[in-house]
């Protein structure tokens, strides 16, 4: 522990590590950056195959499981059971990096997974960034939870907090999922990106519904409840169905044809109270009153509340649009009061 940087290996400087491991280690600055590898690496530092585990990271304005603050790229590094934290009121937090401010660089390769806790107060808060501006590439979370304390907390997300979306320095996100987690914070929150990450691209949140005894009150005045974002087949596949029925039934004689209209004439008036049954629960759902599952991914926040970004971001002449592609949502919960929607909260505005 101390004032200035703190590392698991090094504080400050430039590193070359290839396999490395920090295991059940606490490491702590009071008021600067502190990391599970380096504390701040700077530019043509290598950071490759780097594992942290059942350690605690505390830092000041900056905190990250592997590097607090990094100019290159890191790669193929994990961490596990491990809580990553800040002390300041804005400092921002990282699973992998607290802050990777240099565009050319990547982040590839890494996880962050087995019951890691992330805290952030009103900084930026992301499980592989709090804050990047460059491309990060098949990264992986899964069973872990992150969340943002503060009252004027903005900007945290399942893969990056805050990115950058101008043209020369936008930031990139593909190939990643966060899985069976938890992302709680205030504004822009995202299953992905908290704000201003203008290129995401086949990505993926998801988690498991799990069936509850008993109903479950909702507090909040909007709740999004997905299943999955692509149920499309399952209307083509009914009209199919009932298609077939009809050809049967008039196939058959008018006796039988008169024994199985009664029969069917049932069978409607029970898809019908069926239906019923399922557009009240949709409508329960609605009006946040009763659910009877829940999920084990949750995206929780008060406005700005996205299932892949929270909020597109502010555009000026040199600022980008965020475009999503092929991405996927299911078995999630997402959960505001404003501007709370299935892929982006708020869209990038002027």
């Amino acid at each position: 522990g101390g004032t200035g940087h703190t590392g698991g290996i090094l504080g400050f400087g430039k590193i070359d590590i290839t396999s490395a491991n920090v295991d059940n280690t606490t490491i702590e600055s009071t008021s600067n950056t502190a990391a599970g590898i380096i504390a701040h690496a700077l530019l043509g530092s290598k950071l490759d195959e780097a594992d942290v585990s059942n350690s605690i990271i505390k830092g000041g304005n900056q905190a990250g499981g592997i590097a607090g603050y990094s100019a290159s790229d890191i790669t193929n590094c994990n961490v596990s059971k491990t809580n990553i934290s800040t002390t300041s009121n804005t400092g921002v937090v990282g699973g992998i990096v607290g802050i990777i401010p240099e565009s050319s660089s990547e982040i590839k390769d890494c996880t962050v997974s087995d019951s890691s806790s992330i805290t952030g107060i009103n900084g930026y808060t992301g499980w592989i960034a709090g804050f990047a501006n460059n491309t990060i590439n098949n990264c992986e979370i899964s069973d872990s939870t992150i969340k943002a304390t503060g009252d004027n907390a903005y900007g945290l997300g399942g893969i990056v907090g805050h990115g950058s979306n101008q043209d020369a320095t936008s930031t990139y996100i593909k190939k990643c999922s966060v899985s069976n987690c938890e992302i709680a914070g205030l504004d822009a929150v995202g299953g992905i990106a908290g704000a201003a990450v203008p290129f995401i691209e086949e990505c993926i949140v998801d988690g498991e519904e799990i069936e509850l005894e008993t109903t479950k009150e909702v507090s909040s005045t909007k709740a999004v409840m997905i299943e999955n974002i692509e149920l499309d087949n399952n209307e083509e596949t009914e009209k199919e169905n009932n298609e077939e029925q009809v050809d049967e039934i008039q196939e058959e004689s008018i006796e039988t044809q008169s024994q199985e209209i009664v029969e069917e004439t049932e069978i409607v008036e029970e898809k019908q109270t069926d239906e019923v049954q399922e557009e009240n629960q949709v409508q329960i759902l609605a009006e946040g009153e009763t659910v009877n599952k829940e999920y084990t991914t949750k995206i929780l926040g008060r406005k700005y509340i996205g299932g892949i970004i929270g909020m597109g971001g502010q555009l000026f002449d040199t600022n980008t649009y965020v475009t999503i592609t092929d991405c996927i949502l299911r078995g999630i919960e997402i959960d505001g009061t404003e501007f709370v929607e299935d892929a982006i909260g708020r869209t990038s505005y002027y």
